[in-house]
């Protein structure tokens, strides 16, 4: 039944208008990532992800990932060129020029039909998967930076006198520096823009990044990203480590983390989200904490709730004010350096927050924080359960991630936009 589900949805993509197997000697890579762009991304739901690597099937696996891959390399390319500038930037231009170039190569390398040109896939897809893992994270979040100081500069200049007029405000505890002077309405919608691009730039890379590890995961070249046994008391263990001894070398201080609820519950989950997104809760409430002097215990509740698993991150950091809350979402502000990256990140220094927000509600789940001004922060994160073994009892918009459309992010765009309307 599994092997019938997956060969179903790859003749299905397959069944569309074929791609060409290799660009023209005429055709620039902005026209091909164009036409690729404004073809539809077809869903590998998670009831095949879940499921496919009992079966190995790696031949379907493959020619699924070679023809949906270019498809969505191209509307990376086109999203990053959109939210972080031009050709002649040179950061987000090389970031779109490797996915350009990338696409080229699937496209010039044959479907594979057998075993042979199958392992030649693969040994293909490694590569670029590696490639990605090492540079493109950085490149991110350098070119997020270069964007976020010149919006600053623009905002500075305008407010004439040519000196940097600022305001000192704290999140968490730590300072930062604000435009003493509203941003004009223009300045805001722009701002607002480029954050619901790069919301949407990086949820589409994490259904890229599932969708090429899947593949290697049916081969057997990796463990499948779902576990069905995944241990949330386990995965809060790794997680605290972590940043245990990050904190020890940054700040000099010993860390304490009290566990409290449901540690030996099992779930269906994608173990490493989990990982990265409590890592980046516990650097935060860290970083607050150290800059603060305060107690350095957090405190960590986990919640196995009927429909979804909940943390609660509590620290005595400082916390921030209510209308401040709006800045920890954006793609284009930070509180301060990163305190590290937690381990297979995908994100890069200084996009933790909003990076952590996206792979919550790329499964079903969300995001939320609660300030204490004067006192602390409390996290909390919610991550939908994917069921038992098939994810048969999710909700259609989570069960066709990646690819279709992705958890709450487009249904909370509106509402986002609006609270942000209101503090402005």
């Amino acid at each position: 039944m599994m092997r019938r589900a997956l060969t179903t949805t790859v003749r299905r993509h397959l069944a569309a208008p074929a791609m060409p197997p290799r660009p023209a000697a005429t055709t620039t890579p902005e026209e091909l990532v164009a036409e690729l762009a404004a073809r539809p991304s077809t869903s590998l739901s998670l009831h095949d992800m879940a499921n496919a690597c009992d079966r190995g099937d790696a031949l379907s696996a493959a020619q699924y990932t070679h023809s949906e891959l270019p498809v969505r390399l191209a509307k990376q390319a086109f999203e990053i060129r959109r939210a972080l500038g031009s050709h002649d930037d040179d950061q987000a231009s090389g970031i779109a020029g490797y996915y350009e170039a990338t696409l080229v190569e699937l496209l010039t390398e044959p479907a594979p039909t057998d075993r042979a040109s199958e392992q030649r896939f693969a040994a293909t897809i490694t590569r670029l998967l590696n490639e990605t893992r090492n540079h493109i994270p950085l490149a991110l979040a350098q070119a997020v930076r270069a964007k976020r100081a010149a919006a600053f500069a623009a905002v500075v200049s305008r407010g004439g006198g040519g000196g940097v007029a600022t305001l000192d405000t704290k999140i968490n505890g730590v300072e930062t520096k604000e435009p003493s002077y509203a941003p004009s309405k223009a300045e805001t919608a722009a701002r607002l823009q480029l954050d619901r691009d790069l919301e949407r730039f990086f949820t589409a890379r994490v259904g890229i990044r599932l969708l090429t590890e899947h593949y290697l995961a049916v081969r057997g070249d990796i463990a499948p990203l779902i576990d069905t046994s995944c241990n949330p008391g386990e995965v809060v263990s790794a997680a605290a480590d972590d940043v245990k001894q990050l904190a020890k070398r940054a700040y000099g201080t010993d860390f304490e983390f009290d566990v409290v609820g449901d540690k030996d519950i099992q779930i269906t989950y994608v173990t490493k989200h989990m990982r990265y997104a409590l890592g980046e809760l516990f650097k935060n409430a860290a970083r607050a904490v150290a800059e603060r002097k305060a107690d350095p215990r957090i405190k960590v509740v986990i919640a196995d709730g009927s429909e979804d698993l909940a943390f609660k991150v509590c620290d005595e950091g400082g916390g921030f004010s209510r209308p401040m809350r709006h800045n920890a979402w954006s793609w284009f502000w930070s509180s301060g350096p990163p305190l590290g990256r937690s381990a297979g990140s995908g994100a890069g220094g200084g996009l933790g927050l909003p990076m952590t927000r996206c792979l919550a509600r790329y499964f079903g789940g969300e995001l939320s924080l609660r300030p204490l001004e004067g006192h602390g922060t409390d996290a909390y994160l919610h991550l939908a359960k994917l069921g038992v073994g098939a994810c048969e009892a999710l909700p259609r918009a989570v069960r066709e991630s990646p690819g279709g459309l992705v958890s709450s992010l487009y249904f909370d765009e509106e509402r986002d936009v609006a609270h942000d309307r209101r503090i402005k």
